[in-house]
Parts: structure tokens; sequence; C-alpha cells
């Protein structure tokens, strides 16, 4: 199966990332508990329901990828760990498994190691040599902004034109991706409502403390 994937919020329409048809589901929350962490492919896996964590392989699989930002919503559509195929990026910073980033030389702080991609568990070396990985926020951790969803409603909140999922217990249906936001002619319209995790909006004020491993520990 393909995966898609665009964000919207600064960026606007982003080209889907690379195709991983081969890609094949994991099967425990891929958050590792610190720097280093592998999260390898496994093949038996069953597709996960609304709010289990999830992981995009086609850009944390690359090596060259230094992360995600906070001011962007990523909605990676194909996704087989999860049963709806919806994997969500919600203003989330950083990598999933590398939750206190790394420096431009590829060293994690306080002598931890630096960051791996995930499947094939290879350094991360992001295209530009100078940048580093950064560090997930510490009141926005990926347990909190990333993980499997679906769309609930369109951009005027009706469910009559297509089919939507209803959102389970512990999160809400929010509007979330503008029609302005929509991928271009021809691709599956993915604007409109997804089920969020309650109390995890983003109002534009988070990620004000990085994780850190001595000052600040994330899970």
């Amino acid at each position: 199966m393909g995966l898609t994937s665009f964000a919207c919020g600064s960026g606007g329409f982003v080209p889907p990332a690379p195709d991983a048809a081969t890609t094949t589901a994991s099967d425990a929350a891929p958050v590792s508990s610190a720097n280093g962490g592998c999260v390898a492919l496994l093949a038996d896996a069953q597709a996960q329901p609304v709010g289990s964590p999830c992981i995009s392989y086609a850009h944390e699989g690359q090596t060259d990828f230094a992360g995600f930002s906070e001011a962007a919503v990523t909605i990676e559509m194909g996704n087989p760990q999860c049963g709806t195929n919806v994997c969500l990026y919600n203003h989330f910073r950083g990598r999933v498994t590398c939750p206190y980033g790394q420096d431009a030389t590829g060293r994690g702080p306080d002598g931890l190691p630096g960051c791996l991609s995930a499947g094939a568990c290879e350094p991360v070396r992001p295209a530009d040599p100078t940048q580093a990985v950064p560090p997930q926020c510490a009141d926005r951790t990926a347990a909190a902004a990333v993980y499997c969803s679906c769309r609930c409603a369109n951009v005027s909140g009706a469910t009559n034109d297509g089919t939507y999922c209803t959102c389970p217990s512990g999160t809400t249906c929010t509007q979330l991706i503008p029609s302005g936001a929509a991928p271009p002619p021809g691709q599956m319209d993915t604007s409109g409502a997804y089920c969020l995790k309650t109390r995890t909006l983003w109002r534009g004020g988070n990620c004000l403390v990085s994780c850190d491993p001595t000052s600040t520990p994330c899970p």
C-alpha cells in the first residue's frame, strides 16, 4: 500500500513522501524512552484503533529527514499501522523515536546516542549538514500529538457527502484541515474534521519547553 502525506499550517501543501509500498505495520507503541531506540518493521502486526500510537515510516524512515515542525499538521493516508489508515502528526516537533534530538554532528545531548531512522535503524544525517534534529516539545510529546485518527466530518461539519468515522471515547471531532489546504485535483479530499485526543488542541503557545534528559525528561 502506498503512502501519501501532506502538511498544512504555515507550509501549505507538501508533495507526497516517497512511496512506501513495502512498509509493514509496527505492533507496539513506537515511542522510545531514550535516543537511539530502534523501531523495526514488523510484518504480522494488527492495525490499531483511533488514538493508538503510529509512525510515518515514509518520513521517519529517511535518514536525511530532520523532523517535523510544530507549526504544521501532517495527515498520512494509507498508514497500515492504523485501522483507519490515517496517521496524524498534530503540531508535533522532531522525530517520534528520538525525543531528545541530536546536534549537527549527530550526537544526542548528555552523552545519549544520536537518532536512528525507523525501520532500517541507520544514523540520521539531515540533508543540510549544519542542521540538528530538534527535540520534542515537553508539553506536546508524541503521546499527545502523533496517533491514529480518521476524518469525521467535512469542512462544513457535515457527514452527508461521503463516508466518515465516529470518534471514540477520549477523542473529539475537531476541524483540522481547511479546504484551502486540500491536495491538488485527482487526490483524495482530506480537508475537514478529524478525531483529536481530548485536551490536546494546538493553541499556538505550546512548545515553550523542549525535552531534555536532565532537566525535562520525556517518555
